[in-house]
């Protein structure tokens, strides 16, 4: 049977599975929706996310999810009917997130979770790391995680431990030894902190 041929990232190329046959279902309609990882990025189609190998036009996962994020450190997060998980790269379902109502990727060995009114992280065998007790937060960067206590934010280490007192009208993730923050109506960018936990702008 001749397939058109669908377009992948705006260039032309027939996706296969691991077989090497081109799926009924994928002939066209195919949308990138995460291609940070070529290998293994996120497509949608028919409504229903999958993986495929983007350089060697082949899927790895078939579109079988309400909800797919990208691979990170090994796992990556998907919803099904029943909720979400987080499978392996041969799609094998490895931690039951079903309790939580948003689980975001792992990120240096914690997931963001929240049960749609406080936020917390677990680690990668599921467990419980830092209890769900914020009411906004970030995935950790550079070791540290953005947190609302109340009206203010803060940041807090991977043991839970407050990185000194939350005095900021809005916090952002670190990169490159910095963040962004916001205190009594101005903007500015924040250092690393010392060993006493005092800012350094």
């Amino acid at each position: 049977m001749q397939h058109p041929t669908p377009e992948v990232n705006g260039l032309p190329g027939l996706l296969r599975d691991l077989s090497g046959n081109v799926p009924d279902g994928l002939s066209d309609g195919i949308e990138i929706v995460d291609d940070e990882n070529p290998r293994c990025a996120v497509f949608r189609c028919d409504g229903r996310f999958g993986y495929a190998d983007l350089q060697d036009r082949r899927i790895l996962l078939q579109n079988i999810y309400l909800d797919a994020k990208p691979f990170r450190e090994g796992l990556a997060v998907v919803r099904l009917e029943e909720g979400f998980w987080m499978i392996d790269p041969r799609g094998h379902c490895r931690i039951d997130c079903r309790d939580y109502r948003s689980v975001e990727p792992l990120s240096e060995g914690l997931a963001l979770v929240s049960d749609g009114s406080l936020y917390g992280f677990i680690d990668r065998e599921g467990r419980r790391a830092i209890p769900l007790r914020y009411v906004f937060a970030t995935s950790f960067r550079e070791g540290l995680a953005a947190v609302r206590i109340g009206d203010k934010f803060g940041y807090i280490d991977v043991s839970g431990e407050l990185a000194g007192p939350p005095v900021f009208d809005y916090a952002g993730c670190f990169r490159n030894g910095r963040a962004r923050v916001e205190k009594n109506g101005e903007s500015f960018f924040i250092g690393r902190f010392d060993r006493k936990w005092q800012i350094r702008v």
